[in-house]
């Protein structure tokens, strides 16, 4: 007798399976452009005003539920890629207005790695079963202050951003893991700045060198 598949289940093949944004047979992958290759990069993240997307650190479960107790789903090489991205974004000071981020345990200890001592916010429209693409709103929204929202998500809702009618971003697969894509809100219908990787925030320390201290009256509470 055919064993049954459990709710949870069922719907985690849907996220891997039907959620995937499908993409033409020959048509080439986005390609975002490298944040590092901007010579500002750094002074823009610091200056505040961005929506950064990052899709959470390298896991051992693929669930789309909401997290329950005390999980910790992410590989030892997951939560060091997320502990060394919140290192370097407090070593870097770029300012902090929000973290807002998917239920699923994933993405909540993804979070919690990168942002040890912030606020976070649960955001619906950062899940991977919602039914509606609402990424493409969030990343339009000026964040509060002169920080930079800090939006954690899925590979798959990455992949639903469109900037004007073409998908931006492919962000699901292997060697994809804490990958980020930020946006600038103010830029209207060109809002995607670029992407980084993993070890791309590494290359934005070795620049950080060069930059005067954030005085104090630029922190952001």
């Amino acid at each position: 007798m055919p064993r049954a598949i459990s709710w949870p289940r069922a719907l985690a093949l849907l996220g891997t399976l039907v959620l995937q944004r499908p993409t033409a047979a020959g048509a080439p992958q986005p390609q975002c452009p490298a944040l590092t290759e901007k010579a500002d990069a750094l002074s823009v993240l610091r200056s505040g005003g961005l929506v950064v997307v990052i899709r959470h650190a390298m896991a051992s479960t693929n669930e789309c539920t909401p997290c329950q107790g005390n999980q910790h789903p992410l590989t030892q090489d997951g939560k060091a890629q997320a502990t060394a991205i919140g290192s370097a974004i407090r070593r870097l000071q770029i300012p902090v207005a929000q973290v807002r981020y998917s239920r699923t345990c994933r993405t909540v200890e993804t979070a919690r790695l990168i942002f040890p001592d912030t606020a976070r916010t649960e955001d619906v429209r950062l899940e991977m079963c919602h039914d509606s693409p609402a990424i493409n709103m969030a990343i339009r929204e000026n964040p509060p202050g002169s920080g930079n929202t800090f939006l954690i998500t899925h590979g798959t809702v990455m992949n639903w951003i469109e900037i004007q009618g073409q998908q931006a971003v492919e962000a699901y697969g292997q060697g994809k893991s804490a990958y980020a894509a930020v946006f600038d809100p103010r830029k209207g219908d060109h809002p995607l700045l670029g992407c980084l990787k993993v070890g791309d925030w590494k290359s934005l320390q070795s620049a950080s060198g060069n930059l005067n201290p954030r005085r104090k009256s630029d922190s952001v509470p």
